[in-house]
């Protein structure tokens, strides 16, 4: 027995919705809403978590749009859909994006070329879409809209709106007091429907932070949609930033970054989890959401991914996104970092390489594993030493060989647990630790640690600093 979704349990004398919509970017839905009582329409929001249930009897709707498909909801797109199919045999099944390859053998998803010309690009396309829809897939006697032409300008500060060009930008901010000849200058990239529906507050919240931080900043339309394609790598020149922040997935070719010689981050999001929800839990992002967002764009050459926004809601929810104010802010400060080490002159640069002391054992320090192919890190360590020395780095004292280096690290470079007191001892009196003040480490902890951590730990080892 399928019982239906408590979301669909539907008032009596209520209305049952027409049209529903999976996968949606956000902002969306919350505009085609807009046009329900004009155009006498029920429309519903599928969402990434009623899917998950597979409890959904979707036979009712008349029409069921298709954007994005998660992957890992697969089994259950193909059982939900055929068996609405098989009880609706009226029910039409439409692709938006023409991307459905885990339902196409099912011969149940169409695509209609004509539904993406309205898709995602103004608020009136969408209600034309809707119109469409409604005339040709439900039988309503209404006039068919063309798709209206939208002229989208490629750049965008919300303090102004949209420059034609890089050049009108910069008078403009000369206007505003900026020395845009020497300020230092950052790009953020965003994709058409992001800009229009889904991340607007979080391309603004990252303007208005590099603000603070004295940072020249605009937003410019990328290369994963048609608007402003053909200009967009000319204008990324010609502007010349010194660090790239990207809002979703990019297209860009990595001749093209590697020409451009500026760091690029990325500012990711994640739907599944609400934004408390994230603070709270310790699962981080779910595997599709590191696969888009971060080791696809690993390979362009992308560093540093941090989250930047999420949803109040969660749940794959039809929101737009919200900025997270102190990851934007990290994100931004990081960036800032990068732009201040490119300014630096080579001598006054610093590099710390980091290694692993993971169990605090005596034979756990720099051990390979099988995630690093059992890499001889010493070894591999003392090379990269002598070939930043050969290359021009100030390298004042290094260790002959990787024995040397380890007898170095077993004095004064390696975590000890607390079963080894003497241990600990030696290294403190004898070893140049770094020490913290307390009142800095209490700091840190009250600030940093989420309070359900906090209480954990204290209940262990007592309050801050706690009990050795």
């Amino acid at each position: 027995v399928v019982l239906p979704h408590p979301v669909f349990a539907q008032v009596q004398g209520e209305q049952q919705a027409d049209i529903a919509f999976v996968g949606l970017h956000g902002g969306i839905f919350e505009s085609l809403k807009e046009f329900e009582k004009e155009l006498d329409v029920k429309l519903e929001y599928l969402t990434d978590e009623m899917i998950a249930s597979g409890k959904l009897d979707l036979s009712a709707y008349k029409v069921i749009f298709l954007q994005h498909l998660r992957r890992d909801n697969r089994d259950t797109y193909r059982a939900i859909f055929q068996s609405a199919k098989k009880k609706n045999p009226e029910l039409r099944i439409i692709s938006i994006s023409g991307r459905f390859d885990m339902l196409k053998d099912l011969n149940i998803v169409e695509h209609d070329p004509e539904v993406r010309k309205y898709y995602g690009s103004s608020k009136e396309n969408l209600r034309r879409l809707l119109i469409y829809t409604l005339a040709k897939y439900i039988g309503r006697e209404l006039e068919i809209l063309p798709p209206e032409e939208v002229s989208f300008q490629v750049i965008y500060h919300p303090d102004y709106g949209g420059f034609k060009n890089v050049q009108e930008f910069l008078n403009w901010s000369r206007k505003r007091g900026w020395d845009v000849e020497n300020a230092p200058r950052a790009l953020i990239t965003v994709h058409t429907t992001h800009l229009v529906f889904q991340q607007p507050k979080v391309v603004d919240a990252l303007i208005r932070e590099f603000e603070k931080q004295k940072i020249l900043t605009v937003a410019m339309i990328d290369t994963a949609e048609g608007y402003g394609a053909k200009q967009y790598e000319a204008m990324v020149f010609e502007y010349n930033p010194e660090a790239v922040i990207h809002t979703c997935h990019s297209r860009e070719n990595v001749s093209f970054r590697e020409k451009l010689q500026a760091p690029h981050l990325h500012s990711i999001f994640f739907r599944k989890q609400s934004i408390d929800e994230w603070y709270k839990g310790d699962r981080g992002l779910d595997p599709g959401a590191v696969t888009f967002q971060i080791m696809t764009q690993e390979l362009r050459g992308a560093i540093e991914p941090q989250i930047g926004a999420g949803t109040l809601l969660g749940g794959g929810s039809d929101e737009a996104f919200t900025p997270i104010p102190e990851r934007i802010e990290h994100l931004v400060k990081r960036a800032a970092s990068w732009i201040n080490l490119q300014r630096k002159k080579n001598e006054e640069k610093r590099v710390a390489i980091i290694y692993y002391d993971r169990e605090l054992g005596k034979s756990e320090l720099m051990r390979g594993t099988a995630t690093g192919m059992f890499m001889n890190a010493p070894r591999s360590l003392i090379n990269l030493l002598r070939k930043m020395k050969e290359v021009g780095y100030s390298i004042t004292k290094a260790p002959e060989d990787e024995d040397e280096l380890i007898s170095w690290m077993m004095e004064r470079g390696r975590q000890i647990g607390i079963w080894a007191p003497g241990e600990l001892d030696r290294l403190v009196r004898n070893g140049k630790p770094v020490l913290i003040p307390t009142a800095t480490y209490v700091k840190w902890f009250e600030q940093k640690v989420p309070e359900a951590v906090r209480e954990g730990v204290i209940k262990r080892w007592g309050a801050p600093p706690g009990r050795f």
